[in-house]
């Protein structure tokens, strides 16, 4: 499940796929992120990255062959959300886990509707990354991200 959320946050949030500082790649297996992109003075062509072996630490310049992307943040998670929910313009967990979405049905006013949740510890945990999250997070976002 947590793959496949990962690959549809990244497909619905294409920023997370940019080649710049803080991106993850990959080459024979070693991870390496992008510190910079260096440019020699006028040719753009022959742009490269320079980067920082994720296992060894060492600065090196970042030859890949896979791009894995920048790391997955709750802003990504809102946004990929947001891309999904068409008719809804949010929604927002109250301290009784009582989801409330806020639907704009005549684009004049926004009411709000609570849908009970079936889960007891959703939430997203901000100090650790989106791999790390508990199993029931990724199967409510499952529900979301997954069915449309």
């Amino acid at each position: 499940m947590k793959e496949k959320l990962e690959k549809r946050i990244r497909e619905l949030v294409p920023e997370l796929m940019e080649l710049s500082f803080g991106c993850y790649v990959r080459k024979n297996g070693d991870d390496f992120v992008i510190n910079r992109k260096m440019t020699p003075f006028g040719k753009p062509e022959e742009s490269f990255y320079k980067g920082k072996d994720v296992r060894t630490g060492k600065n090196v310049i970042a030859i890949y062959d896979e791009i894995i992307g920048h790391p997955i943040h709750l802003e990504h998670v809102l946004k990929a959300i947001k891309k999904v929910q068409e008719n809804n313009i949010g929604f927002f967990i109250n301290q009784y886990g009582i989801c409330y979405s806020m639907i704009d049905e005549v684009k004049t006013k926004t009411c709000m509707s609570p849908v009970v949740l079936k889960y007891e510890n959703l939430g997203f945990n901000l100090s650790k990354p989106f791999t790390d999250q508990n199993e029931e997070l990724y199967q409510f976002l499952g529900e979301i991200l997954l069915s449309k």
